[in-house]
């Protein structure tokens, strides 16, 4: 949960084909065996489970030990982080296994999939489930998590924000992405689509106050599907990453406890 986000494009989407040499290279297996076993399923290029283990328990019994973490890691990101299909690990996952930069894509299957749903009045989220349970926990207070009885259901029901554990000294590096590119605010390229996120509303949980209502401005929002992008916000989220704005409290101020009326 405190991996950093990295400051290069991540995941987009757009990527080409899936290649062998590369995949074979972060794996440290062979190019050919690589070539022969990507497969489509579901008009979608990957691996499947049962080459990567075979792989794996190889690995494993031969002493090829970066192999076999590489390879464990990859299906971690197909089975846990990035699921689509039983038993295959598709491309999606993949190529975002490849660019060692999952943390935005986390992010954005996370709020695109609560956004989405909020919409529709309806759904299942569709992210990875452990990390949006750990990310909730952390900001509630311990006796919210103990064995007392209650139905939880009402005790967080019952959370005022004064109970909230907002700041959380261990993930703080100083600065924070503020913006990127021709955006005021972070887009998120996820598997199934994108939305932008406003940081501005989170500086609460880095211990800087907001005094006064955000202008609109940075407060907008940009929601799409992948396959009703007619207004090709994909390739301007990628290419907003080339260009990352940081702030840290040189420009934010101040550090305070304090809550103005503004925020609440």
């Amino acid at each position: 949960m405190g991996r950093p986000v990295l400051e290069e494009v991540p995941f987009s989407g757009l990527k080409e084909a899936l290649n062998a040499s590369a995949i074979a290279k972060a794996l440290d297996l062979k190019t050919p065996k690589i070539a022969a076993s990507i497969t489509p399923k579901a008009k979608v290029q990957g691996l499947t489970s049962k080459f990567l283990l075979s792989k794996a328990y190889t690995c494993a019994s031969t002493n090829q030990t970066c192999a076999f973490e590489s390879i464990l890691a990859l299906l971690i990101y197909g089975f846990v982080l990035f699921p689509n299909i039983n038993g295959f690990v598709d491309a999606n996952a993949i190529h975002i296994f490849l660019t060692k930069n999952p943390v935005p894509t986390l992010l954005a299957n996370t709020y695109h999939s609560i956004h989405n749903g909020t919409m529709k009045q309806d759904g299942t989220i569709l992210c990875c489930a452990p990390l949006l349970y750990k990310w909730y926990t952390m900001h509630l207070p311990q006796s919210y998590l103990s064995k007392e009885k209650g139905v939880y259901s009402e005790k967080i029901m019952a959370l005022t924000p004064a109970e909230i554990v907002w700041y959380i000294s261990a993930y703080d590096s100083g600065t924070i992405i503020d913006s990127c590119g021709e955006f005021n605010n972070e887009p998120f390229i996820g598997v199934h689509g994108g939305i932008n996120y406003n940081p501005i509303l989170s500086r609460r949980q880095f211990k800087y106050p907001v005094k006064g209502k955000p202008c609109d401005i940075v407060l907008e929002g940009i929601f799409y599907h992948n396959h009703s992008d007619n207004q090709c916000m994909r390739q301007r989220f990628a290419e907003a990453w080339k260009t990352v704005h940081k702030k840290d409290n040189n420009q934010l101020g101040r550090k305070s406890d304090y809550v103005h009326e503004a925020y609440t």
